[in-house]
């Protein structure tokens, strides 16, 4: 025989989320998560804190079917897409580009020219990727996440997550070479 359990006691039995708590266990991720799909920038600190704002205030509705990490993914993912499609509305190409970091302690001016080039090189090549590849490219690639963690977090087969991540290495890879061939490097 099925039970049926309503809502109202699907949610009294999970004690309200500690947003605190979340941030202190998953901001890290979080914001990594932000970097790769918004490029580095300011915009990675506001979509932060706006990620944990939105996350006080649903705090309630977390009824923890999904893991915490997988519900703040979902929030940072969901503004992230939202500033992007502004950025590209509002400002377009290059004022997206603003604001990549320095390289971190280089030996030389020209060792901080040059990773500084390469940095914007791999932001660009990762922005001609759609979402649905980038965001397991960035899962896996730089967030080091197992396929059954992004497919979980996704809410996708584990399959999809393969075959997306093996499209998005593959355009990925052209678009770095055409834009080294394009520049001569």
């Amino acid at each position: 025989m099925l039970a049926l359990v309503s809502w109202e006691s699907r949610t009294a039995e999970v004690p309200e989320l500690d947003v605190a708590e979340a941030y202190r266990d998953h901001g890290r991720f979080v914001a990594h998560v932000i970097q790769g799909l918004t490029g580095p920038g300011p915009q990675v600190e506001e979509l932060l804190q706006e990620t944990f704002i939105v996350a006080h205030k649903k705090r309630q509705r977390f009824d923890g079917r999904a893991a915490v990490r997988t519900w703040l993914y979902g929030i940072a993912r969901n503004l992230s897409l939202r500033h992007n499609r502004g950025k590209r509305r509002f400002f377009g190409l290059v004022d997206r580009l603003r604001g990549q970091p320095a390289p971190a302690a280089p030996t030389s001016p020209e060792q901080a020219v040059l990773e500084s080039e390469r940095l914007g090189q791999f932001y660009l090549a990762l922005d001609t990727l759609p979402v649905e590849l980038r965001e397991v490219f960035v899962l896996y690639e730089l967030e080091e996440q197992g396929g059954a963690a992004i497919a979980e977090l996704l809410g996708i087969p584990l399959g999809t997550v393969w075959t997306r991540l093996r499209t998005a290495r593959e355009r990925f890879k052209k678009q770095l070479e055409r834009r080294r061939a394009k520049e001569g490097t």
